[in-house]
């Protein structure tokens, strides 16, 4: 019963394992994402500030400009607060990803030690087993050494009430043999 229990113990660990495994690539692609994401922003940030710098906007930027031909301040702030938005998800999804991957290894820790509490209790079945077979095959002798003591004593009971038989007829034969003597005498 404990080997089952056991069993399904590990059987429930391994699938843990597996779904936090599956969540953990999950969260990397995840993960992947944003920083690809991040990184175009970044780009984006880069080339508005280069623009800026320039007075001037790239042709093939598709930003708003304002009156003197520069990146206006609005589309400067707006993709700053993209940027800091991708880089605080990029943050929380490398958390998350971190924690899932501690929650993996923890179950796979879990799993191994089932694993071999597991293979200790199939052992000690084992043993059990054996000692338990062993037990048997000695009942089994003792049984038979029994039989064979039973049958001793019956053989030595009925040889001895033989024996005592003889010699309760020897001692009668004597005490007539007195019995006639003394009645001789008397008379």
């Amino acid at each position: 019963a404990e080997v089952e229990e056991l069993r399904s113990k590990l059987s429930a660990s391994e699938t843990t394992a597996d779904k936090l495994r599956k969540a953990a690539s999950h969260w990397k692609a995840q993960h992947g994402k944003v920083k690809t994401q991040l990184d175009e922003v970044s780009a984006a940030k880069q080339a508005l500030e280069a623009a800026a710098a320039e007075g001037g906007a790239p042709a093939a930027a598709s930003m708003e400009v304002d009156a003197d031909g520069g990146a206006s301040a609005a589309a400067l702030a707006a993709a700053e607060a993209r940027v800091t938005e991708l880089e605080a998800a990029a943050s929380a999804e490398q958390g998350e990803k971190e924690a899932l991957s501690q929650r993996v290894d923890a179950a796979e820790t879990e799993s191994a030690s089932l694993r071999t509490e597991l293979e200790a209790q199939a052992a000690k079945l084992s043993e059990a087993e054996a000692k338990a077979a062993a037990a048997e095959e000695k009942a089994t002798e003792l049984a038979s050494r029994a039989s064979e003591a039973e049958a001793k004593a019956a053989e030595g009971a009925s040889g001895a009430a033989g024996e005592a038989d003889e010699a309760s007829a020897a001692e009668v034969e004597e005490l007539r043999s007195k019995l006639s003597a003394s009645e001789t005498t008397a008379d």
